[in-house]
């Protein structure tokens, strides 16, 4: 059984931009063996909010895939994992916002 995994992260919110968009943010290892070995899979629907540092401080499950090991893998990569150029507000300086990237598929492929 092949894994296929998709990011969609190359459209990025107009608002952010990857810090660094060369290194893929999920990859096949990502995906949790308990859902391979279950045949789990599904899409997740995600909404960050990106601190004055560019790092994703909050993910809330915005479409479960319908199995919270595949939801909570994918808040916890984006945390552990997702860096964006902070969005600079009307004065100047870094400020917090959300952002709701295109939904993350996790898919087995037999």
């Amino acid at each position: 059984m092949r894994v296929l995994l998709f990011a969609s992260l190359a459209v990025i919110a107009s608002t952010s931009a990857p810090a660094d968009p060369a290194k893929p943010l999920f990859t096949y290892q990502d995906y949790p063996a308990e859902a391979v070995r279950n045949n789990w899979q599904g899409d997740v629907t995600v909404n960050l909010t990106i601190g004055t540092t560019g790092r994703a401080t909050d993910c809330r499950i915005i479409k479960s895939s319908g199995y919270k090991i595949l939801d909570d893998a994918t808040c916890k990569i984006f945390v552990e994992r997702a860096k964006f150029l902070p969005k600079i507000g009307p004065n100047g300086t870094p400020v917090e916002f959300h952002w709701t990237p295109a939904p993350i598929g996790w898919h087995l492929y037999p």
